[in-house]
């Protein structure tokens, strides 16, 4: 059975340095709220998206939150679902 993604979302570049740019794959109108979490699952920065569209572009900063090279997750939620992706900093 194939899971479908109800918020999917590209997210690069990857490796990222300072910013991260998330790119919404949906194309329903929801709030959304994007999360980056550190490897121990530990919320780095949460962003709220008011205004989704298909391929809109959204970027996050995260030059003062990044110290070194780690995994980072990704999790954007919607009002349908939510999708998560693995990313890693180049620090």
């Amino acid at each position: 059975q194939r899971t479908i993604e109800t918020a999917s979302f590209d997210a690069y570049p990857v490796p990222f340095k300072d910013e991260l740019t998330i790119k919404y794959k949906f194309d329903y109108v929801s709030d959304v709220k994007i999360d980056v979490l550190n490897s121990q699952g530990g919320s780095i920065l949460s962003k709220m998206d008011n205004n989704s569209y298909m391929n809109k572009e959204v970027t996050l900063n995260l030059n003062s939150y990044v110290d070194r090279s780690e995994v980072y997750v990704v999790k954007v939620t919607t009002n349908r679902g939510s999708s998560v992706k693995k990313i890693i900093s180049s620090k």
